[in-house]
């Protein structure tokens, strides 16, 4: 998976998504977010009771999916200036 996107938009989404992930969760994989590259970028959280999912324009360069840390992640994310950056995974 290789992504580009406005640091920003990306921060934005996330702060979104984190708001349903649970902070212990019974089962570990419910504390990330399912990032989805394909014709944009998409991410999925749920807690199994709600889900949410948010899509982003993005120049995908390279389609793939994985799941990172929620909460590490944005907290990643909102360490970069408002500029384009690129994700390879």
């Amino acid at each position: 998976m290789n992504v580009t996107i406005n640091s920003q938009v990306l921060a934005a989404a996330l702060r979104t998504l984190v708001k349903i992930v649970p902070n212990k969760p019974a089962i570990q994989i419910l504390s990330h977010v399912y990032v989805e590259a394909g014709d944009q970028l998409t991410m999925r959280v749920t807690d199994l009771e709600v889900a949410l999912t948010s899509r982003c324009a993005a120049e995908v360069l390279m389609p793939g999916t994985v799941a990172l840390p929620a909460a590490k992640f944005l907290a990643f994310v909102e360490q970069f200036p408002d500029d384009d950056v690129s994700i390879g995974v």
